[in-house]
């Protein structure tokens, strides 16, 4: 999320939808100019109508090449700008189940997250992480995320490009995204959620012998249709049809079919 002003000097909230699509809604808070630069190096500056439409003008100043943002289903939502016209693509969110930095005494510290969402550190060995350079939610400056030599956990401004975004997993396997609030360099953790694991592939549909000869007179082999219930359909030669879901056959004369050929 990040804030933009109207004419009327009202605040506008900007966020994306669970399909990518910017929405705006009022809010409160402190904004900052928020300039894009495109794929060549035209800067764009976000602007909102006092009806709560976002667009861009051409603008000057600091810029980023991209702002995540955090669809209310967890995806990740990178905006960027293309002459002008703003653009979301899905961001790829990959969970580490630690964050591992070096400071400045060469001491190895391990970045954690609880169950809350609150950020932890200590001690540790193995090896380093690459950098985590956040943007923040202004869409102002980027921040290398570190940690000072009493393990607290830091945000430094930086000219380097953003990271891949940093997002940890708590004990309980939940997702956390690490964030920079604004140009204070405040850190903060957002909720993701627990990943849902993928559907196990639908377990084949065995067509067993008819009760009748005359369903079967014409050979087994047949098309594998879906129906609107979505249960699996194998039909026969003769348009006889076996319903997987039901366990039964379907005779000809009680299916209705619809034959598309395409030349």
């Amino acid at each position: 999320m990040f804030l933009l002003q109207d004419s009327n000097s009202n605040v506008w909230a900007v966020t994306v939808n669970n399909s990518g699509l910017l929405v705006t809604s009022p809010s409160a808070g402190i904004t900052s100019p928020v300039v894009l630069s495109d794929s060549s190096g035209k800067l764009w500056k976000l602007q909102v109508t006092t009806g709560g439409i976002i667009f861009s003008i051409p603008g000057s100043g600091a810029s980023v090449p991209s702002i995540l943002l955090i669809a209310p289903n967890g995806n990740g939502w990178l905006l960027t700008v293309s002459g002008g016209i703003l653009q979301t693509a899905q961001q790829q969110l990959t969970a580490v189940s630690g964050y591992h930095v070096v400071d400045s005494n060469g001491e190895l510290w391990a970045v954690n997250v609880t169950t809350d969402g609150r950020l932890t550190s200590q001690l540790t060995v193995g090896s380093v992480s690459p950098t985590a350079v956040i943007t923040d939610q202004a869409g102002v400056a980027h921040w290398a995320i570190g940690v000072a030599t009493d393990g607290s956990i830091t945000a430094t401004q930086t000219v380097a490009p953003p990271s891949a975004p940093l997002v940890l997993l708590d004990p309980s396997g939940a997702q956390w995204l690490v964030g920079v609030l604004d140009g204070t360099g405040l850190i903060i953790t957002t909720f993701l959620g627990i990943p849902v694991p993928p559907p196990p592939p639908p377990v084949p549909c065995v067509v067993p012998m008819p009760p009748s000869v005359a369903e079967s007179l014409f050979g087994t082999d047949g098309l594998i249709i879906h129906t609107p219930t979505g249960f699996p359909v194998t039909v026969r030669a003769d348009f006889s049809c076996y319903v997987c879901g039901l366990n039964a056959f379907v005779p000809p004369e009680q299916t209705n079919m619809l034959l598309i050929l395409d030349e």
